[in-house]
């Protein structure tokens, strides 16, 4: 009677299967991290063109000598604000739209500004 000896281990064929499923996995992983990272840079965008937003608000707000189209250059982002008057149908108060925009992200803002014309629309 010849034994056989028993040899444990993997044979070549289950090792590639087991790469070729751990290959299309990690590649799941991957995508799903990029998505996440063009998302976060999307964000940081949006977040910091809000941030201009406000102070260009509180600017506005504060200071009556204001230009209403204006393009800055903020730590090397150039920055674009553009406001639009109209009327808001209150006397003695107008209505004005601000945008600000960089390169890749855009928001828009209303806010309500007294005019000194009480016309309710004063420039």
């Amino acid at each position: 009677m010849s034994k056989r000896k028993l040899k444990k281990g993997f044979t070549l064929l289950e090792v590639l299967i087991a790469l070729a499923v751990l290959s299309i996995s990690m590649l799941g992983i991957y995508s799903l991290q990029s998505m996440s990272m063009k998302a976060l840079y999307t964000s940081k965008e949006k977040m910091f063109v809000i941030e201009r937003a406000y102070d260009r608000i509180a600017r506005q707000i504060n200071f009556p000598n204001k230009a209403y189209e204006e393009t800055e250059d903020y730590n090397g982002t150039l920055v674009h604000y553009s406001f639009k008057k109209e009327s808001s149908g209150v006397p003695a108060v107008q209505k004005i739209t601000m945008t600000v925009s960089t390169d890749s992200a855009t928001v828009s803002f209303v806010y309500y500004e007294k005019t000194s014309s009480g016309t309710g629309f004063g420039i």
